[in-house]
């Protein structure tokens, strides 16, 4: 389970923002301020933490429901097509991205996965900023700071909620799986922005023995 919601899935330095978004100004303005935001920042690190709630807990406040798993780490985003997300607690897990080929690496099941993205545009959050094909299925709410993506498709359906600060950053996400019925929720913090990137930070040394699987 816990495999198959990471691939379910998926933000700045001060600036004076002129426009305000509002629900009649329309999706398109709104990824345009979010896409802004991340290249003002990039390369940048954020921490994250992620929590998996059933379909049997309530939808309200999730503060006093206990998630079924909790999982956290750090993100390093380079671009859109270049991104390292590790998880650290309460197991090593790390995915890394570079143009349409990914790896994942799970430590406890000694596993790396080897596969490519075949649509940007509903795997990944951080890419749905930079996708036109999400527009129709997308709309403001009424803050003009979340955006709703409901895309009912059979073989790739996406139901997003997305929540962003006053700089136009993704502070929380909201994913439901329609599957399992399932619940994730993203919250990200601590954005440090245009960082250097270390040499090497973008390669994945795993143990020889380690079983590899196509993806």
């Amino acid at each position: 389970m816990r495999k198959s919601l990471f691939f379910l899935l998926f933000f700045y330095a001060p600036a004076l923002l002129l426009f305000t978004v509002t629900p009649e100004t329309g999706p398109s303005q709104l990824l345009k301020e979010v896409r802004n935001a991340l290249n003002r920042i990039k390369p940048f690190q954020v921490r994250f933490v992620q929590q998996v709630y059933g379909d049997e807990q309530p939808d309200e406040p999730y503060a006093k429901t206990l998630p079924d798993i909790e999982e956290s780490g750090e993100i390093l985003f380079k671009d859109d097509r270049r991104l390292k997300w590790t998880y650290l607690k309460p197991e090593l897990k790390i995915f890394l991205l570079e143009n349409d080929s990914y790896k994942f690496y799970d430590e406890d099941n000694e596993q790396l996965t080897v596969g490519k993205i075949k649509d940007r545009g509903s795997q990944w959050i951080w890419q749905l900023f930079f996708s036109d094909d999400i527009l129709p299925y997308a709309r403001v709410g009424d803050t003009g700071k979340t955006i709703f993506i409901k895309k009912e498709d059979a073989q790739e359906p996406l139901n997003v909620e997305i929540q962003l600060n006053n700089r136009y950053l993704p502070v929380r996400v909201i994913q439901q799986d329609r599957g399992t019925g399932a619940r994730i929720v993203y919250t990200f913090t601590d954005y440090k922005e245009n960082v250097e990137i270390p040499s090497g930070a973008f390669e994945l040394n795993v143990p020889d023995d380690v079983e590899i699987i196509d993806g």
